[in-house]
């Protein structure tokens, strides 16, 4: 059997640990599949160009340039790009990640429809979205309706609970990320440390004894990015010691396995470290924490905690289960 896996794209290093961790629970449903891994960036590169990646998003939506109330109608530059799973056979296709909402259904609409075309089978994996407004949602049933996925497991309750009734193969999973630690065992260091990881935030004053490493998470920063705008403003390169960067997601990956605890504004710096059985906490407000509500006994966003390894097993095993099941039964 051939599985397409789409990644998306790791201008954000964490979409990289959803693409791994995806890859690890295919393999532990279908260990003698054939998993092609496609990455989506060819349709990032042509959307952020074709509508303004210098512009941050709130300028962009002043300009009218969002291109969200029709998300079929395909630019001169994202139909000029190609993505290599347009060429491809297979005999599903799987999405996973932070998908469910306009930024990435606009960029993968082009390719979904294609593979649609083929008479592949799509079946969305781990999803969820980047925020659940009316307007969202509304555009979320509109690619269902146009796409028809055969299967959704979601990655938290609320995209389940908004979603599961527009696709009859609906399971209330959780992140793919919480896979990665079977895709990617890192080394022992022989340095205790702590990991700090803002890069929406200012870093807080934390109470720790130990050396703190920085990492960022957006190492290859944006295309087409341009003065109007920001960068991470409160990480001075000059100033602030201990700044970690790298092009690949195992370096980071050996940094959350092995911080003594984790402190980060990004989701999933704290995803990887309480996937390795570290401390973690998580400082900012978003919809994608919704994540952690299904697999923590704590409140991530209130103090350090650590994951209950069974019932992350169980919860693993449970969504192999349905996902197998998925896709035997399309095929």
């Amino acid at each position: 059997m051939k599985i397409l896996l789409l990644k998306t794209w790791i201008v954000n290093i964490g979409n990289g640990f959803i693409d791994m961790g995806a890859k690890a629970c295919i393999h532990s449903s279908f260990p003698n599949a054939e998993i092609i891994e496609v990455s989506g960036y060819p349709n990032y590169i042509a959307d952020e160009k074709a509508i303004g990646g210098g512009l941050n998003y709130a300028f962009r939506k002043k300009l009218g340039i969002t291109f969200k109330k029709n998300m079929l109608k395909m630019h001169k530059t994202r139909e000029n790009m190609v993505n290599i799973s347009e060429l491809l056979k297979a005999d599903i296709a799987v999405v996973p990640g932070c998908i469910l909402y306009p930024h990435a259904i606009n960029k993968y609409m082009k390719t979904l429809v294609k593979i649609r075309d083929k008479n592949i089978p799509i079946l969305l994996l781990g999803v969820g979205g980047g925020n659940y407004s009316k307007e969202t949602k509304n555009f979320v049933k509109t690619f269902f309706n146009t796409i028809k996925p055969a299967a959704m497991i979601t990655r938290d309750n609320r995209a389940f609970k908004l979603y599961s009734s527009d696709i009859k193969n609906s399971y209330d999973g959780i992140d793919c990320g919480f896979f990665i630690n079977e895709w990617y065992k890192p080394p022992k260091s022989d340095t205790n440390f702590s990991v700090c990881t803002f890069d929406k935030l200012k870093e807080p004053k934390l109470e720790i004894n130990i050396n703190i490493i920085r990492p960022n998470h957006t190492p290859f920063d944006n295309p087409f990015r341009g003065c109007l705008r920001p960068r991470n403003k409160y990480r001075n390169f000059n100033k602030t010691e201990n700044i970690f960067m790298s092009d690949d997601i195992k370096d980071y990956l050996f940094l959350y396995a092995n911080a003594l605890e984790t402190h980060s504004d990004r989701v999933h710096a704290c995803v990887a470290s309480l996937t390795y059985k570290k401390k973690a906490k998580f400082y900012f407000k978003s919809p994608r924490a919704y994540l952690f509500d299904r697999v923590l006994d704590e409140n991530i966003r209130e103090k350090l905690v650590q994951i209950n390894e069974e019932k992350l097993n169980l919860e693993k095993k449970k969504m192999i289960s349905k996902f197998k099941g998925y896709v035997e039964a399309v095929l």
